[in-house]
C-alpha cells in the first residue's frame, strides 16, 4: 500500500459498556456523534451486520476525519 492511499487514525481498544456512538463522541466531539455510522463503515469487516453489536476487546480504526469536520 502506498503512503498516499493509507488510512491516517488510531486504534481504540473498546471498553466494557461503550457503544460506537459514545466513541465517535470522544474522539470527534459530542456535536457530532452521528460520525458513529463512519466508524461503522471503516470497522464493518471486524463488527459484523449489527453495528450495535461491538465487544470489549475490539481494537476499532479511527480515521482521521478532521478535514470533514
Amino acid at each position: 500500500m502506498s503512503q498516499d492511499s493509507e488510512v491516517k487514525g488510531q486504534v481504540h481498544g473498546v471498553q466494557p459498556g461503550e457503544n460506537l456512538t459514545v466513541i465517535a463522541q470522544v474522539y470527534f466531539g459530542p456535536e457530532h456523534a452521528s460520525h458513529w455510522i463512519t466508524l461503522y463503515n471503516f470497522n464493518r469487516e471486524l463488527i459484523g451486520e449489527n453495528p450495535d453489536v461491538i465487544q470489549p476487546g475490539m481494537e476499532l480504526l479511527i480515521p482521521d476525519i478532521s478535514e470533514f469536520l
